[in-house]
């Protein structure tokens, strides 16, 4: 399909299915967005059901029942679990924890270090393609995670892994579905932002169906089948290619771009004040902190998303923002992957290293995304100099 018929279809677009895609989008963003942000939940269902818990000295694997219904869950650090079993002498199985930590860690890290690849593809096929393969993986990912023959238990590998592509794709579909707001795009965006971040309780309402005596597979079959909702969306709803608010390859106006990028200012503001109480609450361990704590991370996490994604979508062309966006995805795994490191390390420390080094964390965060956006500030100042001189010297023949 061409550039100009794709501006037709966007503008075709009638309001009340405007309206529509962009309540789907919040909806779909809640149910499909982070789902590995949930993964302590999913550990907790298939620990119960004693997977990897061969790897574990005086577990037997043979009584899966029995494990399921006295085994008990602790809340530890990290948002992880670990199990007590009555009359064991062990109450935590480090292999076990190692298995778990490794697959959340090597599928958070592949699905964020392949955004930038899902962007390419998004901008190469647009939206048709890309929530289709999106729905596909979450379907296969959590159809693998069903899985009942202990035998099977690597598939806890793939399963995550696409589940962490499904999520990524999610995630740039909708956002890219806010253009259709107009002026409230921001707006939109950061209620989307809202939703992926507690999109981790659909885990908890699938552990608490679990303990309420659904299987582990039947949630996962119920969870598959939300997909739906993902799927006549994308049949019925959405555009087949992409949406422009713009001409396609219009240069952006520095003028316009200054006059539009004021805002970003008092919600990038937000975060860096959010980012140093969040270092400084970090180094106090105490509950009433830790509370405080949570409250910042999620202020943080809120409007830099929104402050980013609004960024990118003044600066750069509609056919080059899903690029954009996995570029900083992936930078952020990245992040992610040296921050690792300092988990373990922190562990090992004492309580007045543990605070420094988790003080440090939220301000790797905010510093990865301030210099993602200090790189693109640079590279339209270029682009500005450059076209300037291109202008003059056309002007001077």
């Amino acid at each position: 399909m061409s550039e100009n018929s794709e501006i037709g279809e966007t503008k075709s677009l009638s309001t009340p299915r405007i309206a529509s895609m962009m309540f789907l989008a919040f909806i779909e963003a809640f149910l499909f967005g982070y789902i590995l942000d949930g993964w302590p939940a999913i550990e907790y269902m298939l620990r119960s059901d004693g997977v990897y818990s061969n790897l574990c000295s005086g577990i037997s694997t043979d009584n899966q029942s029995n494990i399921k219904s006295t085994w008990r869950s602790l809340p530890t650090q990290r948002n992880q679990f670990s199990y007590d079993i009555p009359n064991s002498e062990k109450e935590t199985c480090v292999e076990q924890d190692t298995i778990f930590n490794t697959a959340y860690m090597i599928a958070n890290t592949l699905g964020l270090g392949s955004a930038w690849l899902l962007g390419y593809f998004f901008d190469r096929f647009g939206l048709l393609i890309s929530r289709i393969i999106s729905a596909i993986c979450l379907i296969v990912g959590l159809l693998m995670l069903s899985f009942k023959d202990i035998a099977l238990s690597w598939l806890i590998f793939p399963s995550s892994f696409l589940i962490a592509l499904g999520g990524v794709m999610v995630v740039i579909t909708t956002t890219h579905v806010a253009l259709l707001a107009g002026s409230k795009k921001a707006t939109c965006i950061a209620i989307i932002s809202a939703c992926l971040d507690v999109s981790a309780i659909m885990t908890s309402f699938m552990q608490a169906a679990f303990d309420a005596g659904i299987t582990r597979d039947m949630c996962m079959y119920c969870y598959a089948g939300l997909l739906l909702i993902h799927i006549l969306n994308t049949i019925c709803l959405s555009p087949k290619n992409k949406v422009y608010d713009e001409a396609p390859g219009e240069l952006k106006t520095e003028e316009s771009d200054v006059k539009k990028a004021y805002p970003i200012v008092i919600s990038l503001t937000v975060a860096t004040l959010s980012s140093v109480a969040l270092s400084i609450s970090s180094l106090f361990w105490k509950y009433s902190v830790v509370y405080a704590s949570s409250i910042f991370a999620v202020i943080l996490k809120g409007t830099m998303y929104a402050t980013h994604v609004s960024f990118t979508q003044i600066v750069y062309p509609v056919e080059h923002q899903g690029k954009a966006l996995g570029a900083a995805a992936t930078v952020a795994s990245l992040f992610n992957l040296l921050e690792e490191p300092l988990f373990v390390w922190a562990e090992s420390s004492q309580a007045p290293f543990r605070g420094v080094t988790f003080s440090f964390i939220p301000g790797s965060y905010y510093t990865s995304s301030s210099l993602y956006l200090g790189s693109v500030i640079s590279s339209i100042h270029i682009d500005y100099e450059q076209k300037a001189f291109i202008e003059s010297n056309l002007a001077n023949e």
